[in-house]
């Protein structure tokens, strides 16, 4: 049970595999697999079980963030290969060889410290390669010189090379195809230096969509197995299902005259007599929690910008609840745990569920998740 037994979520596994299955269905013949993305708690939908279902659907992988990630999914029964895809601590090696993890390194000298705890035990590795992106890999410049060292280390194992691109979410971007056309040479250089081919995963789920030539022997992907595109122009390639809902009970209700203040600050002042509703839910558990617009280029800002004044011009609200489908606004500030939304007409009362919009992967991992599942093996 959750600490709010008035929020929960509510996680459609049927609609889980039915999107792998829908995924797989697109795979060329060419292509091995998937690496299904299953980090930050299986996207909002629970790391464990998330992980078991893609696990029986087939995954080739299941891919995690870090060494903790992994713990949790190996405690709770996964056997399939588990790939950490961030660089992790030296320190961290060997809990992650007893594990059976398969370390991504991007370093030279990560590289040395894995064969200094190999002692006879061959151990596989993925090699992250810096594309174009600038945030992890190893660079161009030094292949040749990794190649070498690696040659000197018989007990490790090169099983794949990967990396990431960066502006897959943007249609026809070149800097994207720029990351494709470095990959697949960088991919050449390492197969020369060490006399053998290697596997390779380059496409996100933008570019399973929208790169064919960024498709290698897996597919990398996250966000389309849980029912969202990654970019407003590669909706409808697929046939997605939600798997994901927030809902949470109305707790209280009171009727308001007009210009009476309503939540904290006193911000907003009623215009009319409204009632109102309380829900248990507020920005601990995520309830209105976006990114920061930080580091961001002057057209995201304009844009947000002109947003937020349409809204004020129009005194709407920037949050929302669904009733059937229909908004009902959020009143004044989105408080801790709970947060206040004009009912309107709507009939309404103490214990009613409404949909709660959140952002999956802001959910906080306390909420009660329920599962749904046809296939009820699991």
């Amino acid at each position: 049970m959750s600490e709010n037994d008035g929020l929960w979520i509510e996680v459609d596994l049927a609609a889980l595999r039915h999107n792998y299955r829908e995924i797989k269905e697109k795979l060329a013949a060419s292509t091995r697999g998937i690496i299904a993305v299953v980090k930050a708690n299986g996207y909002g939908h629970g790391l464990l079980r998330t992980g078991l279902v893609l696990e029986e659907e087939g995954a080739a992988y299941l891919a995690v963030s870090h060494l903790g990630e992994g713990r949790l999914l190996r405690a709770g029964g996964v056997q399939c290969p588990i790939l950490v895809m961030t660089p992790q601590r030296t320190a961290d090696y060997p809990a992650m060889i007893e594990l059976a993890l398969i370390p991504t390194i991007d370093r030279i000298e990560d590289l040395k410290a894995l064969e200094k705890i190999a002692t006879g035990r061959e151990i596989a590795f993925h090699l992250k390669l810096n594309t174009g992106m600038n945030r992890f890999g190893l660079n161009r410049e030094e292949i040749d010189e990794f190649c070498r060292l690696l040659r000197q280390c018989p007990d490790l194992r090169l099983e794949a090379v990967f990396s990431h691109l960066a502006t897959a979410l943007s249609e026809n971007h070149p800097a994207t195809t720029r990351q494709i056309e470095n990959f697949a040479a960088d991919k050449r250089q390492i197969e020369a230096a060490i006399g053998r081919p290697v596997l390779a995963h380059l496409a996100n789920s933008a570019g399973a969509l929208a790169y064919p030539k960024s498709h290698y022997d897996f597919l990398r992907v996250g966000t389309l197995l849980y029912g969202q595109y990654p970019a407003s122009y590669l909706a409808g390639r697929l046939d997605l299902k939600n798997t994901w809902v927030a809902k949470a009970r109305i707790i209280s209700t009171r009727e308001v005259k007009p210009r009476a203040a309503i939540g904290y600050g006193g911000d907003c002042k009623a215009r009319r007599k409204m009632t109102l509703g309380v829900l248990p839910v507020g920005y601990r558990d995520g309830f209105g929690v976006q990114p920061p617009l930080n580091n961001v280029t002057w057209r995201i800002f304009l844009r947000q910008a002109f947003r937020l004044f349409r809204n004020f011009l129009r005194k709407q609200s920037a949050n929302h609840v669904l009733l059937k489908g229909k908004q009902l606004p959020v009143i004044g500030r989105i408080a801790m745990q709970t947060t206040i939304i004009d009912i309107g007409g709507a009939d309404l009362k103490i214990g009613d569920v409404v949909e709660v919009p959140m952002r999956r992967i802001a959910s906080s991992p306390s909420l009660q998740i329920i599962y749904k599942d046809a296939d009820t093996s699991i």
